[in-house]
């Protein structure tokens, strides 16, 4: 019986551990995640108010990722999810590379540690909360 207990403890710590290993990238600000792989993936939260098109909106979205793919290579940029709901639309976007994000976005990102950047010559302001 004790050896019973021991495997079904076991299989349900298993379970609860992979459980926690999805892609959930809700979040109720805009906000940039930094995988481990070197993958950026963008959550895009904004206003959109019933006067605006979610067709035409990811139309947009659809052509503007396409053409950054045609010229760039394949899954460089993908779009992952786009809903609108209670007046807010909330865009997930994956890029492929940091470098893929700054070209598509126009902006740039730096990744790395803190004594990467200062090496790097940014200068940061610490807070502490």
């Amino acid at each position: 019986m004790k050896k019973f207990t021991a495997i079904l403890l076991s299989v349900v710590l298993c379970f609860g551990l992979l459980a926690g290993c999805g892609k959930d990238y809700k979040t109720q600000e805009s906000t940039v995640f930094i995988l481990k792989n070197g993958k950026i993936v963008t959550t895009d939260v904004e206003e959109f108010p019933d006067t605006y098109d979610k067709t035409a909106l990811e139309t947009y979205i659809n052509d503007t990722i396409k053409a950054y793919v045609d010229e760039n290579g394949k899954d460089t940029v993908k779009l992952e999810k786009l809903t609108v709901e209670n007046n807010k639309a909330t865009l997930i976007i994956e890029y492929a590379s940091a470098q893929d994000y700054m070209n598509f976005n126009g902006i740039e990102l730096f990744t790395g540690s803190v004594v990467e950047a200062l090496a790097a010559g940014y200068s940061l302001i610490l807070k502490h909360y």
